[in-house]
């Protein structure tokens, strides 16, 4: 997982891509969404906000970690630290095989799981090489889910 301390930082590493800049403008529109409330560009790039805790009931897995193949899963820590742990897949057992209506695969922990914590408005970028879980926590956070693709989003 790549860790930013802040908005301020992603965007100066990853925001001359478009994809990373409407990623940015997703993270600033936070203030603004209703909790629970999916969102969208296209479908190129999704997002919500809620409570640590209900992200994590919504997530559904358990206490599986989740990879994905088609988005890049941004977690954006809202107002208090974010507990993440994180594995690589090739090293993890496969729990429910990948279903391409979700883009998810569940994994079981592994000897290299590590525990990571996105600090109060930083962001943390799960590679399609990992899977991750949200830990239970006290603050609201941000999934975001950013396509793989290198090129731009069209007609946006």
């Amino acid at each position: 997982m790549r860790l930013f301390p802040d908005l301020d930082s992603l965007a100066r590493e990853r925001g001359a891509a478009k994809k990373w800049l409407r990623t940015c403008q997703a993270i600033d529109h936070l203030p603004a969404l209703r909790p629970a409330v999916a969102y969208s560009v296209g479908d190129s790039l999704t997002y919500w906000k809620d409570s640590t805790q209900r992200l994590l009931a919504a997530w559904g897995v358990g206490d599986g970690l989740v990879a994905s193949r088609r988005y890049l899963n941004v977690l954006h820590a809202v107002d208090a630290d974010l507990t993440v742990q994180v594995v690589p897949v090739a090293v993890a057992p496969v729990r429910t095989p990948y279903d391409d209506l979700t883009d998810r695969e569940v994994h079981e922990p592994a000897e290299s799981l590590r525990t990571v914590t996105v600090p109060a408005g930083g962001i943390g970028v799960v590679d399609v090489s990992e899977a991750f879980r949200l830990l239970p926590g006290s603050g609201d956070a941000a999934i975001i889910r950013v396509t793989v693709e290198e090129a731009s989003f069209p007609n946006k």
